[in-house]
């Protein structure tokens, strides 16, 4: 996926997902949100209208996977998931946040999690999930996009001291000639 993103752009600047689920919501039902939307990273869950927990949907299928797990977890609630399977490792970080110290506090995670959605923060009931994925493209993007300006500014500073190398040597050789002859006149001169 390509962006077009700006060097100082932030989280809020991404593709994000608003996507969520009651904590009293029976699971089946984030079954089907994945099923509908599968490039979903993940799902909200919410309590009481608050952020409560991130549903990660590659833990949700590792569990679910397991033999008879989905129908055992498919008739209970969100909350149950999360009691049974205590990870609450979700990183939340401010929309404002540059991609660049996003990514860097992403890969700080520990290892267990550091592939899981990123859940970011618009407002104090405003959340949206960030697929680690697409951060790091966004990142890769940015790194791309400074080397090009990099590269164009040594060419344009290629090209002005060249101009100004150029335009100077006429000069600075007629100044030297004229001083060579004041130098020679001076040893020539007797006084």
């Amino acid at each position: 996926m390509e962006y077009s993103i700006g060097i100082n752009a932030t989280l809020g600047d991404l593709d994000l997902v608003s996507a969520s689920i009651d904590a009293e919501d029976r699971l089946i039902k984030a079954y089907d949100i994945f099923a509908k939307h599968p490039s979903y990273p993940g799902l909200i869950v919410l309590k009481d209208g608050k952020l409560f927990r991130m549903l990660s949907k590659a833990s949700f299928f590792e569990v679910m996977s397991q033999q008879f797990m989905f129908d055992v977890y498919s008739g209970r609630s969100a909350n149950y998931f999360f009691d049974e399977n205590e990870t609450s490792n979700s990183l939340i970080v401010d929309a404002n946040t540059s991609i660049l110290k996003a990514s860097t506090i992403a890969l700080q995670r520990p290892s267990t999690s550091r592939f899981d959605p990123i859940i970011v923060k618009f407002s104090d009931s405003c959340f949206k999930l960030l697929d680690y994925y697409v951060l790091l493209m966004a990142e890769n993007q940015l790194h791309i996009q400074t080397s090009r300006l990099l590269h164009e500014a040594n060419e344009f500073k290629k090209d002005v001291l060249g101009m100004v190398a150029h335009d100077l040597r006429n000069p600075i050789s007629a100044i030297l000639g004229f001083a060579n002859i004041l130098v020679e006149s001076t040893n020539d001169d007797p006084d």
